[in-house]
Parts: C-alpha cells; structure tokens; sequence
C-alpha cells in the first residue's frame, strides 16, 4: 500500500465516523475558512448559459440559475462583485 493509499484511508475513515450525539459532532469539527472569496450570481431563465464558467456550485430556481463563482471569475464574466463571501469547511 502505498501512502497515497494511506491517506486516502484515513481520510475516508475520518469521513464515515457516524455520531449519534449532535454535541459530540460538533465537539470533533475544525470549521476554517477556505482560501479566496465567492459571489453568488443569477442568470436569467431564458437562455441560461455558463459555457465558459467554473461554478463551485449552482442553484437551479423559478428567477433562474444562481452559480458560485470565484470573485475574480464573476468580475471577469461582468457579474456584480461587491458581496461576496469565503467559503467554511468543516
């Protein structure tokens, strides 16, 4: 086995440790935040398109699609970037 495997097992093993106690989960997470800042974006129905995007994550909603985009990704594409946001791990 070698330690990519390793890592990857210890990984996964952190990952499906099942708590029964809602405090003893939350006793055993370390939130940080992530690297970079994010903007939530909306991008009408008609047409939607995000071809040339990297979405971390997208919404499909009645108003459109709503997509997470890097700030400068959004800045670039046109996209209001004055609220943007960092993004929690746990």
């Amino acid at each position: 086995m070698n330690i990519e495997n390793i890592m990857m097992a210890k990984e996964t093993a952190k990952m499906t440790t099942v708590f029964r106690d809602k405090f003893e989960m939350l006793s055993n997470m370390t939130p940080s935040l992530e690297d970079g800042e994010y903007v939530f974006c909306s991008i009408p129905n008609e047409g939607s398109k995000v071809h040339n995007l990297n979405p971390i994550g997208t919404f499909h909603e009645r108003e459109g699609l709503t997509v997470i985009l890097a700030k400068g990704e959004a800045h670039e594409a046109g996209f209001e970037t004055s609220r943007c946001a960092r993004s929690p791990s746990m």
